[in-house]
């Protein structure tokens, strides 16, 4: 097998590993978002931000990797993908490079529909978060409004849309 194939294989296992490791995270994510644990929250993502940056740094070393196995091979770069890439491999290769991205495939697709149910999460703690903020101005807004005289009203309602109005 060709050092520069081996070497893209080799990498797109390491990826995986570190996808899997997000995944994971995300699963703990979620569990500390539906426990409104903050502090925990804010340790992940900084675990997260991590691999991320490590997936980007093999990604650089595979995209040269293929760069290099294709002015070898004389491929036009911008034509190889992993499915290209196979069509130019021998059977051996060929079958380690689809398991890898099938699986690949699998892992991203996974990780995809944890991200979107954390994002919904979120969604729904933030407008929890405004829904009670309204409900606490208003409530203050209606006890002061019982012991003040009608120009402080005003006053109190223009701090209520003030409030309103600041969205998160």
């Amino acid at each position: 097998m060709d050092k520069f194939v081996e070497e893209i294989i080799n990498i797109l296992k390491q990826e995986m590993k570190l996808y899997k490791d997000l995944i994971k995270l995300s699963d703990e994510k979620k569990n500390a978002i539906i426990k409104g644990k903050v502090d925990e929250i804010d340790k992940i993502i900084k675990v997260e931000q991590n691999i991320i940056f490590d997936i980007g740094r093999l990604e650089k070393v595979r995209e040269t990797s293929v760069d290099q196995y294709c002015v070898i091979n004389g491929l036009k770069r911008e034509d190889i993908n992993l499915t290209e890439l196979g069509k130019t491999l021998g059977n051996d290769a060929k079958n380690q490079l689809e398991k890898v991205q099938v699986e690949l495939q699998g892992i991203l697709k996974d990780l995809k529909n944890i991200n979107d149910q954390n994002g919904e999460l979120i969604k729904q703690s933030l407008e929890f978060i405004d829904f009670s903020i309204n409900l606490i101005t208003s409530a203050s807004s209606f006890e002061t409004s019982l012991y003040d005289s009608e120009a402080d009203k005003e006053n109190v309602k223009g701090m209520k849309k003030r409030l309103f109005d600041a969205k998160a």
